[in-house]
């Protein structure tokens, strides 16, 4: 049975608050990441989830590179591993990465 991406949104969201982090779904716009991650040195990353085999929309792929311009950190996570190894990343190095589109 095929992953979804709402089960790995959801196993994120758990692991995310054991980090005391937050991962807080975005709603409403077309096209935008799925959630904003909240770190609580106070970084924030915007954070597209897809299932494994998952890929990204046009749109989804035009709104993360405007996000990247603009210099927010971005995300496309297809697992939980790479969430949790994102993650790690994230706290070790205290989030100074500019960005880290396509680290699934």
């Amino acid at each position: 049975m095929p992953v979804l991406e709402s089960e790995v949104e959801q196993k994120c969201r758990v692991l995310a608050e054991q980090a005391n982090c937050k991962l807080l779904k975005i709603q409403g716009n077309r096209g935008w990441p799925d959630r904003l991650l909240l770190l609580p040195w106070g970084v924030a990353v915007f954070i597209e989830f897809k299932r494994p085999s998952g890929t990204p929309s046009a749109l989804q792929v035009e709104i993360l590179e405007w996000l990247e311009k603009k210099h927010f950190k971005v995300a496309l996570i297809n697992s939980v591993q790479v969430f949790q190894i994102y993650l790690t990343h994230l706290q070790q190095s205290r989030g100074s990465p500019s960005s880290t589109k396509n680290v699934g």
